[in-house]
């Protein structure tokens, strides 16, 4: 009796260690097809900005250039999560404040780009890249760039603003 339950013991075990314990794919049952592995998520580019926005420089409102040089849009579940990268750069004599990116959607909602912003002195040049994670149910409007925008409800007069198609 003891030799079965160890002949078990030993069967059970070498079934979990090859994968034929119902994990599917093993066993020798074709109709048993192993799990498919999680795929990466697709990253595209952003189709609605047209490829004239990007690679232009333009001024802010405290003298900054601001050069929106891509976008891509890639899905998280039940979000859409959008990758601008940028470059700034202080032409100017004086010391400046980074700018920095806020997202308007249609639904009259906004989402401030977060972290820590600090300066750049004249002649200083900062390549950066930030991702919105925005739920897939909205839609945007306007991409601002702006050194005082984070608690505007609306785009900043004056701001760099990129319209969304």
């Amino acid at each position: 009796m003891r030799s079965n339950v160890i002949n078990v013991m030993m069967m059970a075990f070498i079934a979990v260690v090859f994968g034929m314990a119902g994990c599917g794919g093993g066993g020798g049952d074709p109709s048993k097809t192993a799990a498919t592995p999680a795929t990466e998520p697709v990253t595209t580019p952003v189709t609605e900005l047209a490829p004239a926005v990007f690679n232009i420089a333009r001024v802010a409102r405290n003298g900054m250039i601001v050069t929106l040089t891509s976008a891509t849009i890639s899905k998280d579940g039940s979000n859409d999560v959008y990758t601008f990268n940028y470059t700034q750069k202080n032409v100017t004599s004086g010391t400046l404040d980074e700018v920095r990116m806020k997202f308007y959607f249609t639904d009259a909602t906004s989402m401030p780009q977060d972290g820590s912003f600090g300066t750049l002195v004249p002649g200083e040049s900062k390549q950066k890249s930030y991702s919105f994670t925005v739920p897939s149910t909205k839609k945007p409007s306007i991409l601002e760039f702006d050194h005082d925008n984070a608690f505007a409800l609306i785009p900043v007069p004056g701001s760099i603003q990129i319209p969304w198609s």
